[in-house]
């Protein structure tokens, strides 16, 4: 949806949002956060993230705003969660919030791996990097995934054959649910 359909839309894609987080929820039931990006938590479209609050607190979730804050989340619930140098997984990874993550991940000596189809934003990040004097690696195909135990999610690619028997899995990316609704089909709430 373009930022037009957003505003002129709302309901229909409140809607929508709504239905992805419960799709995501019903997938990884120990989530317990959200992060909504610019135009989710918009004044003029959700009074700052407010208008979600009623939903997403019926499924046991708080929500967060900003990048900083979503990446601060998803990095201190990685620290508490996974074993310190843990291999980790992380798609999604050329987002603002997937490079602080990574840089982040990195400096608490978990062994990185991430994944992006871009060889150039790959090797952005990998410079970075190695400004810092940290390391990760690179992996374009999405089916490595299959072998680690701790996955961090920032796609809304469909990696849900990639995921079955992870150890931990946190996503800081709201699904699509053109991706999703094939696979789980869950009535979203009336903003009517």
């Amino acid at each position: 949806l373009t930022p037009t359909h957003y505003f002129k839309e709302r309901n229909h894609t409140m809607n929508h949002i709504i239905q992805s987080v419960r799709q995501l929820k019903c997938q990884y039931p120990t989530i317990n956060t959200i992060g909504l990006a610019a135009l989710n938590k918009n004044k003029v479209f959700s009074n700052n993230g407010i208008d979600f609050i009623p939903f997403f607190n019926n499924l046991g979730l708080k929500i967060v705003t900003g990048n900083t804050m979503t990446a601060a989340c998803v990095c201190e619930y990685i620290k508490r969660e996974i074993p310190e140098k843990s291999d980790i997984y992380i798609n999604g990874s050329t987002s603002s919030i997937g490079q602080a993550i990574i840089l982040q991940c990195c400096k608490l000596n978990y062994k990185v791996t991430f994944h992006t189809n871009s060889e150039e934003r790959a090797r952005r990040i990998l410079v970075k990097l190695k400004k810092e004097d940290l390391n990760a690696t690179w992996c374009k195909n999405i089916e490595n995934l299959k072998s680690f135990d701790y996955a961090i999610l920032g796609s809304c690619s469909d990696v849900s054959e990639q995921t079955i028997n992870k150890k931990k899995i946190l996503s800081f990316a709201i699904p699509s649910p053109k991706i999703h609704n094939e696979k789980m089909k869950i009535e979203a709430g009336n903003m009517s």
